[in-house]
């Protein structure tokens, strides 16, 4: 059980530095190149690859209920295409903020409506609201010292972030659900981006197939797909089948943290005071979430022991 949960809590924290890392690298990225087509190139390469690994692993695609497969990549859309989206809006320290605020507890919801019989407790919910006390905070003081907000396309930015938020909770435990129905990893990757390629690419033919460089479609998707997309994926949901769905979230919620240090690598910024202090308080709250777990795991060996 501990051996589990420290696996599934390593590739929790490497999927928060991946994720930091490629949120600050879209985000630059966006500046100059087409989110949609970015977006359209990237996920298609990453499904070409989830695809033939699944055939090679002989696993197959979860098509005994197609409403749910619809749903899975009506949420997938939400969250992944959703985050494409914001980062081409917004600074990626403020979408992620937005988005590891609300998602731990809309996840602890979440979980309770479509898993009743998981275990969940309080201090979850306690914890969820302490770092989304403290993520509002933070959010708030980076909109008041950087003057954001102020024009439409901001507030739609913010507003895509919410759905993100929201399609990351549900996702979450949708992912936890199908793995305990017995699909493997590969078989879920594989038949949940459809949607969101198909959106993405009406999306891009809007924006004008003309102003599609070679280099926008292959170089950028190549690099975001293999570097990001295709083991961000991997991580996620390997993580999710060692872990509950909660507190895979409350240990992401410390992704600001690695994206305010990468971010002042790329774009030297010194973080205020505030910001600092708050994500580190973030961190410790995961930390101490994961400290109670371990116990809870050695606790519960025990007794099976006994």
């Amino acid at each position: 059980m501990r051996k589990i949960l420290l696996i599934g809590i390593l590739m929790t924290i490497s999927l928060n530095i991946l994720n930091a890392w490629q949120d600050v690298y879209r985000a630059a990225m966006f500046k100059n190149l087409n989110v949609n087509w970015i977006t359209f190139g990237s996920i298609l390469i990453s499904v070409i690859f989830f695809n033939m690994a699944r055939l090679i692993k002989k696993e197959r695609m979860p098509t005994r209920n197609l409403k749910n497969i619809f749903i899975l990549n009506l949420w997938t859309m939400g969250s992944w295409g959703g985050v494409f989206l914001a980062l081409s809006i917004l600074p990626p320290a403020l979408v992620i903020a937005v988005v590891t605020g609300l998602t731990p507890l809309l996840t602890y919801f979440a979980n309770k409506v479509m898993r009743p019989n998981s275990i969940t407790n309080n201090e979850d919910l306690v914890v969820c609201i302490i770092q989304l006390i403290l993520i509002a905070i933070i959010f708030a003081e980076k909109v008041y010292n950087s003057g954001y907000a102020t024009s439409q396309l901001t507030i739609l930015g913010f507003i895509i972030t919410i759905i993100v938020a929201a399609s990351d909770a549900i996702l979450s435990v949708s992912l936890k659900n199908l793995y305990e129905d017995g699909h493997g990893a590969l078989s879920i990757l594989s038949g949940r981006f459809y949607l969101l390629i198909l959106v993405s690419f009406i999306a891009g033919i809007r924006d004008g197939v003309s102003n599609v460089a070679i280099n926008e479609l292959f170089g950028g998707a190549v690099v975001v797909s293999i570097f990001g997309v295709i083991p961000a994926a991997l991580l996620l949901q390997y993580s999710i089948e060692m872990l509950e769905p909660v507190l895979l979230e409350i240990i992401l919620s410390t992704t600001p943290l690695f994206v305010l240090v990468i971010q002042y690598k790329i774009y030297p910024e010194a973080p205020s005071v505030m910001v600092s202090i708050g994500c580190v308080l973030i961190t410790f709250l995961s930390c101490y979430k994961i400290h109670l777990e371990y116990l809870r795991s050695g606790y519960e060996k025990n007794c099976c022991n006994s």
